[in-house]
């Protein structure tokens, strides 16, 4: 693979389906086809993808996770950028030969030794080891040079022919989602008895949990994707019982007040590829909200913990809000839910392109101000946990006091 962005015209990367390779792209959009040209391919390797041929949203996001903008090559002179915990793209003979395809790494440790600067030109020796996130060599750790590795580029905005492409998509799904929903006209007007909205969820528990909101018991959360981003304002305390242990929930704090429970849920689908179901909990009092993901089982939710808990990256908001994960493995002693939280009148909404939600990397200034974000956020909620248990502690005392007196 020639280094990326070279040609005119070649500022997108593509990970291939059959080697797990970044390329570098360019795009051609025809009625309801978009062409993708390789760089330094012939015709014959290009890739016609049509806009009637996609069926479900998760294919839709799948086809834009596997683009980004262009990763420009690292010159010898600026290897001092390169830190530990960054996420690159290098360059790896992963099957034999002259070619070379690209993977993205983590660099876990840098040994700098002094440049050379023979005939005028500053060359790097330094040594650099990466652990490979995908690719033939996913997992494993190896020592390369600064050449043919590029840094990726910290850019969430869709590429506009993307974007046009995927506006034909959407206007595709929701027709045939419009005529999904007239055709089940009658089943869902019989099944309205039910206390599950079409597109919507209902959470109710009992439990106790650690973090800013462990002086609250019972919680009765609904929550829908068919509703206003601004309508969700309202918490009710109720207990209406049911059993369901095998439930598996983390959860998450310091989201946005108006993130929909749907794009959460699918920001976690399209990086996770686990299926869940979340629920977001808005507070009066804070400026943020609180939200609950459900699965059910231990290793899904430790795939998602995985995830959302990667050193090398923030998940953050389109404000730059990084979300805090405050319990791990929520173990609800009293859970009922209605199932059906993920149904085909989403599509109506549109596709998200994860603009509420978004993966910023390590050794980036977006990730160095939301890490700050992230730790004046911990600082606070222990602040308020401490209080709480001041309130907690003398409250007792008083009590106890109390019913000495009167007793």
């Amino acid at each position: 693979m020639a280094n990326p962005g070279h040609r005119k015209g070649y500022n997108l990367e593509y990970r291939a389906n059959d080697d797990d390779s970044w390329y570098s792209v360019r795009l051609m959009l025809r009625n309801q086809t978009m062409t993708l040209k390789f760089e330094g391919y012939p015709k014959d390797f290009d890739i016609i993808f049509n806009a009637r041929d996609f069926k479900t949203k998760e294919e839709v996001n799948e086809l834009v996770r596997r683009f980004r903008r262009v990763s420009p090559q690292v010159q010898d002179s600026e290897c001092g950028s390169l830190k530990e915990g960054m996420i690159v793209c290098v360059a790896c003979n992963a099957f034999g030969g002259d070619d070379m395809l690209y993977y993205d790494a983590v660099i876990e440790a840098v040994h700098n030794v002094d440049h050379s600067f023979g005939n005028g030109e500053e060359e790097c020796l330094c040594t650099f080891v990466v652990t490979w996130l995908h690719g033939p060599k996913k997992g494993f750790l190896t020592s390369t040079r600064i050449e043919g590795m590029c840094t990726i580029k910290d850019v969430p905005q869709v590429d506009p022919k993307i974007a046009s492409f995927l506006e034909l998509v959407n206007r595709n799904l929701e027709k045939s989602s419009c005529m999904l929903t007239s055709a089940s006209k009658h089943e869902s007007s019989a099944s309205k008895a039910s206390s599950c909205e079409i597109g919507g969820s209902n959470l109710t528990f009992n439990s106790s949990f650690k973090g800013i909101n462990s002086a609250k018991s019972t919680v009765d959360v609904t929550t829908g994707a068919t509703e206003s981003k601004y309508s969700r304002d309202q918490e009710h305390d109720e207990d209406l019982g049911g059993q369901c242990p095998s439930s598996h929930l983390m959860l998450i704090e310091n989201l946005e007040r108006n993130l929909l429970p749907s794009s959460f849920r699918d920001f976690i689908h399209d990086h996770t590829s686990v299926s869940s179901q979340v629920y977001i909990l808005p507070s009066l009092s804070m400026p943020y909200a609180r939200g609950f993901i459900v699965v059910d089982c231990e290793e899904k939710l430790q795939k998602i913990h995985e995830f959302l808990d990667n050193p090398a990256q923030l998940i953050v908001s389109s404000t730059g809000r990084p979300l805090v994960i405050t319990e791990r493995d929520v173990r609800l002693g009293m859970i009922k839910m209605c199932p059906g939280s993920y149904k085909p009148q989403d599509m109506c909404l549109g596709t998200s392109l994860d603009k509420d939600l978004m993966v910023v990397r390590s050794g980036t200034e977006t990730y160095e101000r939301a890490m700050q974000l992230k730790n004046l956020f911990l600082e606070f909620t222990s602040h308020l946990q401490q209080l709480y248990k001041k309130f907690s502690g003398e409250e007792m005392m008083i009590l106890q006091f109390n019913q000495m007196i009167y007793s």
